[in-house]
């Protein structure tokens, strides 16, 4: 899309506690970035009922050290991707 028009914002998303390693997340991240998305949504999966896909693993973030001020598990935060 940037390719043809660069002033278009973009967004893409990411649930996390679905049994993905940190290295496969931080490699999607790194992909968003090459890819020139502006805007990330990140998710803690829930798991609903019993029936559901089983959660994996819940993120817990320490707000006072980590660098996306605006992140808020399990709630979705908009995240600005900068360099």
């Amino acid at each position: 899309m940037k390719e043809k028009n660069a002033t278009i914002w973009t967004k893409s998303g990411l649930m996390l506690g679905l049994g993905e390693s940190i290295y496969e997340v931080f490699d999607v991240l790194d992909n968003m970035r090459q890819n020139k998305v502006d805007f990330l949504t990140v998710g803690q999966y829930l798991q609903p009922t019993d029936g559901h896909q089983k959660l994996k693993k819940y993120y817990k973030i320490n707000k006072s050290n980590f660098c996306l001020p605006n992140l808020s598990l399990p709630f979705l935060s908009l995240i600005h991707i900068s360099e």
